[in-house]
């Protein structure tokens, strides 16, 4: 690649399958996306100076450089040989995490982060309490999880998505602003502390059979299922 390619603001490289290496000048990009770059199997560590980065279906990375954790945004989608996250990607502003399917656990710094989007982590056990001060929190797919830490009752707007080996919510969920249950379908009843929190959408959740009156309270119900309140 030209070296010149570092003045550029928006760089997407896609499917370049005979590229093994980048040059250290593209850090100066703006936003890079690096997409299917089969043969790439490092990153170089000027990376850290881009804005916002996305790599994506990069088969061949094996472990990051901990200059990442100076991005501003940074998106990791279908790193299938990623094992670990450096610590200090603690420091990234916005994270999404999709489809690392050889990530076993999260670092504890990972509670630093403003917006962090946990997707698709199969091999996720369990969460480090420190995400409960996380401002945005969603997490989507995770089937190996069984338990949510209490400290996400310290997480401004929590979605949970698609956990099919949670049973039971923690009651500190209560504290959160703006919670969000999607396809849960071990859940069988809801804290009534739930009735605290400003906006609670609810949707496919089939073993829910009655809500608690404390929910009559919410300001923003969002009741999809249409489920009735007990009498």
């Amino acid at each position: 690649l030209p070296l010149e390619l570092g003045n550029v603001h928006t760089l997407h490289l896609d499917n370049l399958l005979n590229l093994k290496e980048l040059p250290s000048e593209l850090g100066n990009v703006h936003k890079f996306i690096l997409y299917n770059l089969p043969n790439l199997k490092e990153l170089p560590l000027e990376l850290g100076n881009v804005h916002t980065l996305h790599l994506d279906n990069l088969l061949n990375i094996k472990e990051l450089p901990s200059e990442l954790g100076n991005v501003h945004t940074l998106d990791l989608y279908n790193l299938p040989n990623l094992k670990e996250l450096p610590s200090e990607l603690g420091n990234v502003h916005k994270f999404i995490l999709y489809n690392l399917p050889n990530l076993k656990e999260l670092p504890l710094e990972l509670g630093n982060v403003h917006t962090l989007h946990l997707d698709n982590l199969l091999n996720i056990k369990e969460l480090p309490s420190e995400l409960g001060n996380v401002h945005n929190l969603i997490l989507n797919s995770l089937p190996n999880l069984k338990e949510l830490p209490s400290e996400l009752g310290n997480v401004h707007t929590l979605c949970l998505y698609i956990l099919p080996n949670i049973k039971e919510l923690p009651s500190e969920l209560g504290n959160v602003h703006t919670l969000k249950l999607y396809n849960l379908p071990n859940i069988k009843e809801l804290p009534l502390e739930l009735g605290n929190v400003h906006t609670l959408t609810l949707k496919k959740l089939p073993n829910i059979k009655e809500l608690p009156l404390e929910f009559k309270n919410i300001k923003n119900l969002l009741n999809y299922d249409h489920i009735s309140f007990l009498k």
